[in-house]
């Protein structure tokens, strides 16, 4: 990947569902110039979230949205493999207590690492400090 800024799901999530802090995540989206990342578990997350808080038909409208934003481009899809979770259970065993991140979090840092990002978006204070303390800067 070299670069760019890999986007948690607090991040992805005010870019899709108008809330607290939205216009600031649009904002930086829309004038970002690097190459913005999102992965399978994204996929997993946003699919989850959007079904559990609207219907059916909302969540699948604004699921159709991500996924055209990751098909065109906009977004640059990353996979997840063993060495991701291998780094995951690395990252866990060093940032869990210390900062209480949960499972989906050290996963989404361990992506972030594992590409090489020089930047992550998120809204999720207890990772934002991973990340930070993992070398990551923060995009917001």
């Amino acid at each position: 990947m070299p670069g760019g800024s890999y986007l948690d799901t607090s991040f992805l999530w005010k870019l899709y569902v108008v809330e607290e802090r939205s216009n600031e995540a649009v904002a930086w989206f829309n004038v970002y110039s690097g190459d913005v990342f999102v992965s399978e578990l994204s996929d997993v997350e946003m699919a989850t979230s959007l079904h559990r808080r609207f219907l059916n038909f909302e969540a699948n409208e604004i699921y159709a949205d991500y996924l055209n934003d990751r098909n065109v481009g906009s977004l640059k899809w990353l996979n997840v493999n063993a060495s991701v979770y291998a780094l995951a259970v690395e990252r866990a065993k060093k940032y869990s207590g210390r900062f209480g991140l949960r499972s989906l979090d050290t996963i989404q840092l361990a992506i972030a690492l594992h590409y090489e990002a020089e930047e992550m978006a998120t809204y999720d204070d207890r990772l934002a400090l991973a990340a930070r303390a993992a070398g990551l800067k923060l995009s917001l």
